[in-house]
């Protein structure tokens, strides 16, 4: 018999002289046990039903209310918490917490996944209709928010620029409309030159707008003009949402919490 290379699997013998390699077990990682993109609603519903009870054995029983108890954070998961009105459930975040007498619980924050964009200067209202327009049923609130643009040349000047804040009830319903949306951010952001850019932040520092509403490249060839042109950018749209809300929320991993 030839002798066995690294990494092969051990042959078995046979009665007629003959081996064969023997079967390899087969691995489920708890990964597995969690929903996926692909997964139906109902199926996500069990996938998380699944996991509340694996935590449960574990000894990571909900907390939902009560007396205040103090706990170091070991762990996080997104989850979704079971709505009727809401296809697919709301978003959640499953916080695990160890007590110093050894005790575990978790506790479930529930927080809006979101992303922004970012508009042409004098162009939030029209884009802020048309998405509510074009994605009723899955954008759940728009906010306008003021941050410094880092993407800037100058932005060590501290140009502050006004982006718009797309909430939604859960992660697939931001991922569907972050797919309609990332094409168009792409493509009217390479239609930008270095000029559009520069006379941008020169129209905020002055006061007034340097753009001309009748200039050809804020109509398409129909003359028709469509509010998703003026979308120039998305920002934050690849944070994963339980890193997002520990974030927000300014819960780092392995500090006691309350």
């Amino acid at each position: 018999m030839a002798p066995r290379r690294g990494g092969q699997p051990f042959r078995r013998g046979q009665r007629s002289g003959q081996s064969s390699y023997a079967p390899k077990t087969k691995t489920v990682s708890a990964s597995a046990l969690r929903s996926s993109e692909a997964t139906s609603q109902n199926e996500k519903i069990e996938a998380t039903r699944l996991a509340h009870s694996i935590d449960e054995s574990m000894g990571f029983t909900r907390y939902d209310a009560g007396k205040t108890r103090v706990g170091w954070l070991c762990n996080m998961h997104s989850t979704s918490v079971e709505d009727e009105n809401v296809p697919g459930g709301r978003a959640g975040v499953n916080f695990y917490f160890i007590e110093e007498d050894g005790n575990t619980f978790k506790a479930t924050v529930e927080y809006d996944p979101y992303f922004l964009v970012a508009v042409r200067r004098g162009r939030e209202q029209e884009v802020e209709e048309w998405c509510r327009r074009a994605f009723e049923g899955l954008v759940k609130k728009t906010q306008r928010v003021e941050k410094e643009d880092l993407q800037m040349p100058n932005h060590l000047l501290g140009y502050r620029r006004t982006l718009l804040k797309l909430s939604f009830a859960n992660v697939s319903d931001l991922l569907a409309v972050r797919k309609a949306i990332m094409p168009l951010a792409e493509m009217n952001r390479k239609k930008m030159n270095a000029m559009d850019t520069y006379a941008e932040v020169a129209s905020a520092n002055a006061g007034f707008d340097m753009f001309d509403e009748e200039q050809d490249y804020d109509r398409r060839p129909n003359g028709v003009v469509d509010a998703g042109d003026f979308i120039v950018d998305i920002r934050e749209y690849d944070v994963p949402y339980h890193v997002r809300v520990a974030i927000d929320q300014g819960m780092p991993s392995l500090s006691l919490t309350k």
